[in-house]
């Protein structure tokens, strides 16, 4: 009965040693997920004001070929 005793000891040790790991590896994964997400939120708020960058061009390149294609008749008409 002894011998069981320690031996359950022991085992408890082992368990407790490995939860302890368990515990230190899911703190480093949960910074490491903080920081992606971090990450994530800056590249996001990138990307966001590329598409608004994107879309305005897209708007000023629309108006002027609009306007080219309006004053092609100007052209015409002034015999250019």
């Amino acid at each position: 009965m002894r011998k069981s005793v320690e031996e359950l000891r022991a085992r408890k040790k082992r368990a407790e040693d490995d939860l302890a790991i368990t515990k230190a590896n899911l703190k480093e994964c949960q910074e490491k997920v903080a920081i992606l997400k971090e990450d994530g939120a800056i590249k996001q708020a990138e990307l966001d004001d590329l598409t608004a960058k994107s879309n305005l061009m897209q708007r000023k390149l629309n108006t002027a070929q609009n306007l080219v294609r309006d004053l092609s008749s100007e052209k015409e008409r002034w015999g250019i």
